[in-house]
């Protein structure tokens, strides 16, 4: 069993079986964070297009005040206080920031894929 559901067997293993594990007692689990994800996707893509005029397809062109990658997610109103100037270095720096991060747990699965020892105990 995985830890978070059994902890007396905390050996099992590389993180990168973790998810095998849980999906092979919990196989609704998968089912679930599919579900989750579609319906996310979904209700994002209401807010980033504009519905299609013409039968070609669901969705025709981007809102125009959109910027690419924002979901307007600012619940302390912290942008608001910045200048703009300010305001687009500090957003490109989060971006950096992400996609070092991005590349740090590539890595580390990379690892364990390649030895098949944990990393981080």
């Amino acid at each position: 069993k995985h830890p978070p559901i059994s902890p007396e067997s905390m050996n099992v293993g590389p993180a990168i079986d973790h998810l095998g594990l849980v999906l092979n007692e919990y196989s609704w689990v998968f089912i679930l964070m599919v579900i989750a994800a579609s319906a996310h996707e979904f209700e994002n893509s209401n807010k980033i297009y504009k519905p299609a005029t013409n039968t070609r397809g669901l969705y025709s062109e981007f809102i125009d005040d959109r910027i690419p990658g924002s979901l307007n997610f600012d619940p302390f109103d912290l942008a608001k206080s910045m200048e703009p100037d300010k305001y687009n270095a500090m957003r490109t720096k989060e971006i950096n920031n992400g996609r070092l991060a991005m590349i740090a747990v590539a890595g580390i699965v990379g690892q364990e894929l390649a030895n098949h020892r944990a990393i981080i105990n």
